[in-house]
């Protein structure tokens, strides 16, 4: 099995990082791997290191825009994609570690 790990820079714009987390998942699959894991919440800048209320809004459900996006990459690119995600739930954060696969709906 041939795996990728991802690092890259984030930005501060949520759609700019989804946008490079693909085109990074993408390279990856045209060099065969099979398996790709995205850094520690490569989405956003890394705002659970400050507790700051207007920052903990960037956390987004399960469901939300990025693991969605990701699972709609992985499946087109019949890869299997590893992303940790800062998961909203209530009033409280949670790390979350999904493994979006091919035979995602």
């Amino acid at each position: 099995m041939r795996a990728a790990l991802i690092q890259m820079k984030a930005s501060m714009k949520r759609e700019e990082n989804h946008d490079r987390a693909e085109d990074f998942l993408r390279e990856a699959a045209g060099q065969g791997a099979e398996v790709a894991c995205l850094q520690e919440i490569f989405a956003t800048w890394f705002f659970p290191q400050i507790l700051d209320p207007l920052a903990q809004e960037l956390a987004e459900p399960l469901d939300g825009p990025t693991v969605s996006r990701m699972r709609a990459v992985a499946k087109a690119l019949g890869l299997w994609v590893i992303e940790d995600a800062a998961e909203a739930l209530g009033s409280r954060l949670h790390d979350a570690v999904v493994a979006l696969g091919f035979v995602c709906a």
